[in-house]
């Protein structure tokens, strides 16, 4: 896959059938796209009819290992960007943003940037505050997110949710509009 900005590292997982509907997947910061949380997710929502992308944000390409560096936020956003934008030259209708940690935050701050950009979001573990601040919380960009309110459960959760909803209505196409907070641990 190609964007006009960016070359990067992708994996792409298709549905059996055909669907317009992308999840733009994001790892952590002390992973890549590799991670077999992502892999999982990736093969489950393929599964329900979500096409999904599922990539290495810039960071990551220009270093292997270790977290991301200083200064390295607003080109991971760019990332996220670019690969909107090829899920889009791939002839998706609806996209979805979804990252895990690190990635989750940068995801958010896309859409917060520009909430036209993604249906909706998917956050797995959302870094609530930086490290060793808890009181310092990173959600006051999600008021622009868009409208509709978050909804938090346990990342586990989700898998088996999703297939719950699916056996309720066959024609079952997931509005990923809620946040998944690991942290928090609430339904």
């Amino acid at each position: 896959m190609h964007s006009s900005a960016y070359r990067f590292v992708a994996f792409v997982h298709r549905t059996p059938v055909f669907s317009n509907n992308w999840l733009v997947l994001a790892h952590g910061a002390a992973s890549n796209c590799q991670s077999p949380l992502l892999r999982a997710l990736s093969l489950a929502f393929a599964g329900l009819g979500i096409n999904v992308l599922r990539c290495d944000l810039p960071f990551r390409q220009s270093r292997p290992h270790g977290p991301p560096p200083r200064g390295a936020a607003e080109r991971d956003q760019d990332g996220l960007r670019a690969a909107v934008e090829v899920v889009h030259q791939e002839g998706a209708t609806r996209v979805f943003l979804a990252g895990h940690s690190y990635g989750g935050r940068q995801a958010s701050l896309v859409v917060a940037a520009d909430p036209t950009l993604a249906a909706g979001l998917l956050l797995l573990s959302y870094p609530l505050h930086p490290p060793k601040r808890p009181t310092d919380f990173r959600t006051k960009h999600f008021s622009v997110c868009g409208p509709q309110p978050c909804s938090c459960m346990e990342h586990e959760t989700v898998l088996a949710r999703l297939q719950k909803w699916k056996k309720l209505d066959p024609k079952f196409q997931p509005g990923m509009n809620c946040c998944l907070r690991r942290t928090l641990g609430t339904n």
